[in-house]
């Protein structure tokens, strides 16, 4: 536990009183604090923490310690709020939906934890923006004769997958430019192969990314050379010991840990939002590292 003193944004008889009860607010945040985006989203979280110092918190990282945790909501006054990621496990969304507790998800599709029976908020990386922020970033990098999507490759393409391919294939299309997307029966490195070079790649992610950068090594196709590859999630683990090291887009994972602290708070003292119940955090930037060649200057 971390036990942390009143928030800031009271008032100063709200906090007086808060200050001799002692009260702090009982609050569980659940992330796979295995992947930088979420310790990205946790350091923003405590950043919020920092100035305000009004919870009492506790860090979970599986499905089953959210539910030990959230069982106990049967007691008034045990949780007071929740900011829940996603865990990869169903079973979570089954449980959010049937806790009543003030909750922040973040990046979990608000459909599929609803009806909640709490006050809820949904913070979402702005997909639509990344996909655009991708394609933008390779038409300044050089004439490539082929544009690609590799989404993630699962059964089934998460939301957020779909929805950084749509964007990527409007803004290309735009620029009158075709997106080719991988069929995931086929093998990714005859895939690859087979496209028209020099080629560029957009892949869902970091980790799918690695996954693009190897079966092109296996292949025998140059990166940067005839094929670029860029990554999402700005994962410097993953980004700096690829070969060669990723090009990857960086989400605001910091901003969207401090916009759902900010409305969990706002949540259990019983203010709601006046301008809707999701909100979207921009991209941050883009940190160039080898897999994408840059133009060469003009002499």
């Amino acid at each position: 536990m971390i036990a942390l003193s009143e928030f800031g944004i009271l008032s100063p008889c709200e906090m007086k009183k808060q200050r001799k009860s002692r009260k702090l607010l009982k609050v569980v945040v659940a992330l796979d604090l295995y992947g930088a985006s979420a310790r990205r989203q946790f350091s923003g979280i405590i950043r919020h923490l920092e100035k305000t110092h009004g919870w009492n918190l506790r860090l979970v990282h599986t499905t089953e310690e959210l539910s030990t945790v959230l069982s106990r909501d049967a007691d008034p006054g045990r949780i007071d709020g929740a900011i829940v990621g996603p865990l990869r496990d169903e079973a979570l969304f089954k449980l959010l939906s049937s806790s009543s507790v003030p909750l922040v998800t973040l990046n979990i599709p608000r459909e599929r934890i609803l009806p909640h029976k709490g006050a809820l908020v949904s913070v979402h990386l702005d997909n639509r923006r990344i996909g655009e922020t991708a394609a933008k970033h390779l038409l300044s990098t050089g004439n490539f004769r082929s544009f690609a999507y590799v989404p993630v490759r699962t059964k089934a393409i998460p939301q957020w997958s779909e929805e950084r391919q749509q964007a990527f294939s409007e803004t290309l299309k735009a620029n009158r430019h075709a997106v080719k997307v991988i069929d995931p029966k086929r093998n990714l490195g005859e895939w690859l192969n087979a496209l028209p070079k020099p080629a560029a790649v957009f892949a869902a992610n970091d980790v799918t990314a690695l996954k693009v950068l190897e079966a092109a090594r296996d292949t025998g196709i140059d990166v940067p050379e005839q094929l670029s590859v860029l990554g999402v999630d700005d994962d410097e683990l993953i980004c700096n010991s690829s070969y060669p090291a990723l090009t990857s887009i960086r989400p605001d994972n910091e901003q969207e840990g401090l916009l759902a602290a900010r409305e969990l708070d706002r949540l259990m003292r019983g203010r709601r939002r006046k301008s809707g119940n999701v909100l979207l955090c921009p991209v941050k930037g883009i940190s160039e590292r080898e897999s994408v060649k840059t133009p060469v200057p003009a002499s």
